[in-house]
């Protein structure tokens, strides 16, 4: 009886033992996986210059509502101009702003370039309402874009993109956007996104963009994880 207490006691002390040494190892934890996948973000509009307009960006799609600037190309080229030269213009208010609705915050991955298509229309006749969009579409047209981000409440502009081309009465042009993002941004987590577009050059129009059909729209590379 005696020899089966010791042998007892002394698996006790040994599995007391093993113990703390096996609560000290840690479970080893997988680190998330992080991929590079490109986010579609769609140029969406509710109204034309009322109260609703609501310009955005957008992950999902949907019917939007067209509107046609009379003045876009050459009236807007020379306003910023103008200011451009010390003239008390803001030609900042002609620039359309597109702000993300949703699928923000993103972490952006430089190592491609954002892409896009933005199809512009425009006019064929100059009577209003008797044909729409009204106002005659014809010259050298120049369509710009550009990026902003927030980060820390901070503005940083992303990048650039210039399209110069032919307009004439009633035609289409979609812009095939492609910003290189500097390196310095990638992996950086914006909390806010806008896209930013203004339709100048040595023309008259196009002043519409198309929303519907074709969709217009951003594709930006960011880091997801999953």
């Amino acid at each position: 009886m005696k020899k089966i207490l010791v042998v007892a006691l002394a698996a006790t002390l040994v599995l007391g033992a093993l113990a703390p040494a096996q609560a000290k190892k840690k479970k080893k934890h997988r680190k998330p996986t992080v991929t590079s996948v490109d986010q579609k973000f769609f140029m969406r509009r509710d109204d034309c210059g009322g109260d609703a307009d609501n310009t955005r960006l957008s992950l999902l799609d949907g019917p939007d509502t067209a509107c046609w600037f009379v003045d876009a190309g050459i009236a807007y080229e020379a306003i910023d101009q103008a200011a451009g030269a010390g003239a008390p213009f803001d030609s900042s208010v002609l620039w359309e702003q597109y702000p993300a609705a949703d699928g923000v915050p993103l972490t952006l991955d430089t190592s491609r370039p954002i892409t896009g298509e933005i199809t512009l229309y425009g006019g064929d006749c100059v009577q209003d309402p008797a044909c729409s969009p009204a106002g005659l579409t014809a010259g050298q047209a120049t369509f710009r874009v550009r990026v902003i981000g927030t980060v820390a409440g901070e503005d940083k502009e992303l990048g650039t993109f210039e399209d110069t081309f032919t307009s004439t009465p009633g035609s289409t042009h979609t812009s095939k956007v492609s910003i290189q993002v500097d390196p310095s941004f990638d992996k950086v987590t914006f909390e806010a996104l806008r896209l930013e577009v203004f339709k100048g050059g040595e023309a008259y129009g196009p002043g519409g963009i198309e929303y519907d059909s074709p969709a217009s729209f951003l594709a930006i590379p960011s880091w997801i994880a999953g």
